[in-house]
């Protein structure tokens, strides 16, 4: 009996060993580039290049949350620059609007005004999955991380 029971202490630490070392098993490297209202933005390197994702919550919905991404190569040259329009974009009068393609999403941005507040709404087409994101003057700027 003794003998039995040292067996099964045995197993136990071997099998609880053996999780530590799978949960410690390299990953692919993911990068946070910002964060905002429920939209993150972060890339990972793919075919040397970086592969953005845009993933954001659906705003069509308010009992749910269904999030939703778009994925995208870009540069930092180009993420900056879609950071710089986007704020440009903001500043501009209501009913304004600019489309983008991001990979194979086509967004297209649109400056509202609800209560006073101005917002910047995004439809976002990505092979025909629909969705719709929202942001502040604040918000697109910790979502690019600046």
């Amino acid at each position: 009996m003794k003998a039995l029971f040292q067996i099964l202490v045995a197993l136990c630490f071997f099998f609880d060993s053996s999780a530590q070392v799978n949960l410690n098993a390299p990953k692919d490297s993911v990068i946070s580039v910002g964060e905002a209202n429920g939209n993150k933005l972060y890339y990972r390197m793919a075919e040397g290049k970086k592969l953005f994702t845009l993933m954001y919550r659906d705003r069509a919905y308010t009992s749910i949350v269904e999030l939703k991404a778009i994925q995208f190569f870009a540069t930092d040259e180009e993420i900056n620059a879609i950071h710089k329009t986007l704020k440009e974009l903001f500043k501009s009068d209501k009913g304004t609007d600019k489309t983008m393609e991001l990979g194979t999403a086509t967004v297209k941005f649109s400056v509202d005004k609800v209560m006073g507040i101005k917002y910047l709404y995004a439809m976002i087409n990505d092979e025909g999955v629909v969705g719709k994101m929202q942001l502040n003057g604040g918000s697109i700027d910790k979502l690019f991380g600046k």
